[in-house]
């Protein structure tokens, strides 16, 4: 089956660094990507290529668990990741772009789903929420950024 790309944009009255930071800090995940139930580091690490997280997030009534590695960190520019084990291969990534009054943030998420017409049904129910669940992610995001002083 194809694989599946989604992209969520906006701006927020932030600079970069800052939104990087609190973007970074695997405590915030849960506040504001919808359905995600346990986003912690293994091991020692938290931040940086190589840093791991044991993650679970419900979707469809349905708990994923997954193990996810960051591929990707340039300090105030992008975080990016790959599945290390799931039943749904995904990766994705951050990116931040000084804009006039703040920062862009795009948050892509890629993913493929098994093959076959149960993998096609899955496909078209996970698209749908998928984008709301991106949209509504980064509106959280950028309410609670800029209501701090």
């Amino acid at each position: 089956m194809a694989p599946h790309r989604f992209t969520a944009r906006t701006v927020i009255a932030r600079p970069p660094a800052a939104v990087f930071d609190w973007v970074a800090d695997p405590a915030h995940v849960p506040l504001v990507l919808e359905g995600v139930e346990r986003w912690q580091p293994l091991g020692e690490r938290a931040d940086g290529v190589g840093a791991r997280f044991d993650v679970r997030v419900r979707a469809l009534g349905v708990a994923v668990e997954t193990v996810i590695v960051l591929d990707r960190w340039e300090a105030s520019r992008a975080i990016g990741w790959r599945s290390e084990s799931a039943p749904v291969r995904h990766s994705g990534g951050w990116r931040f772009e000084p804009r006039a009054g703040g920062t862009e943030i795009a948050l892509t998420i890629d993913y493929e789903v098994p093959g076959g017409v149960l993998g096609r049904l899955l496909a078209d129910r996970v698209d749908g929420i998928l984008r709301e669940r991106l949209d509504r992610a980064l509106g959280r995001m950028r309410n609670l950024l800029e209501r701090r002083d």
